[in-house]
């Protein structure tokens, strides 16, 4: 499968710190990062979305909101 054709990512980037991306249909990239590393050698819990009806994108740590960005409402890809 070729990275193209992933259109949400979850990973940690570069320090440690949490990074999110939405692809949508025409191939634009919508990224967000949390501003601070996340803590090494325990358990964590995270979650993103993204809300279609307001644009909006969030991040959650350990259920705390940590990063929110507006990017309007567009379609986004995804394949399963």
């Amino acid at each position: 499968l070729h990275l193209l054709f992933l259109r949400v990512h979850v990973w940690i980037a570069a320090g440690g710190k949490l990074f999110f991306r939405l692809a949508n249909r025409q191939d634009a990239v919508y990224d967000f990062m949390v501003s601070q590393p996340l803590n090494s050698g325990q358990w964590i819990y995270v979650g993103a979305s993204y809300d279609y009806n307001t644009g909006v994108a969030r991040m959650w740590i350990d259920g705390t909101e940590v990063a929110q960005s507006n990017y309007g409402v567009f379609h986004f890809e995804y394949f399963f």
